[in-house]
């Protein structure tokens, strides 16, 4: 059986298309130390912890593309940080609060502005994390599970199911798996945010 390689214009598309991905990223940290203070947004985007793991996240996804190798940044992000991450399928504006202790395995799928916080798991398989949702420290979302768009999944949950778009998911509550209807409008720290509010 002959194996289908892309051909060199689709490895250098999809090694640009990881290269703007971190452009995203950085100008989401831009954006948040601008909502902290209006001085400060550069030099506190540039200094955030989080960047030189989103630069080895993206870069490691890049030389994939091109190289079908990391070329060693995957060793880097593992020893130097404590985060694995096998998935290309990451979408742009990635917030990694506290990058340390994240795993994100092969064949997972994670969307556009989403933020990880410390010790995420996400499993390999048909593992979906929507748009905009936020997992909250310690979570681990299993393997063929999937967190609907501007989703909150709590500290330390355990996600087997599908969680709906919108919802607070607490796997320790029993009522954590009632809907909660959010507008897609806003944007998601807004949305966790009133979340969290109408949970209380």
């Amino acid at each position: 059986m002959q194996t289908i390689r892309p051909s060199i214009a689709d490895r250098v598309r999809s090694a640009g298309s990881q290269l703007r991905s971190l452009v995203v990223d950085a100008s989401v940290l831009v954006e948040d130390e601008r909502r902290d203070d209006e001085r400060r947004s550069w030099l506190g985007a540039l200094t955030d912890r989080s960047l030189p793991v989103l630069c080895l996240i993206r870069g490691a996804a890049a030389m994939r593309a091109l190289f079908g190798s990391s070329l060693g940044l995957s060793t880097i992000l593992a020893r130097g940080f404590g985060v694995v991450v096998e998935s290309d399928r990451i979408g742009p504006g990635l917030r990694l609060p506290q990058p340390r202790g994240i795993v994100i395995r092969a064949g997972a799928s994670v969307g556009t502005r989403c933020t990880l916080m410390e010790g995420v798991i996400i499993d390999g398989g048909r593992t979906v994390v929507g748009e905009g949702a936020v997992l909250g420290a310690r979570a681990s979302v299993l393997g063929g599970a999937t967190v609907g768009e501007y989703a909150y999944v709590a500290q330390k949950s355990v996600v087997r199911v599908t969680v709906p778009r919108g919802a607070l998911f607490d796997s320790a509550a029993p009522s954590s798996r009632r809907r909660t209807v959010l507008p897609p409008a806003r944007s998601t720290p807004d949305l966790a945010a009133g979340a969290l509010q109408r949970a209380a």
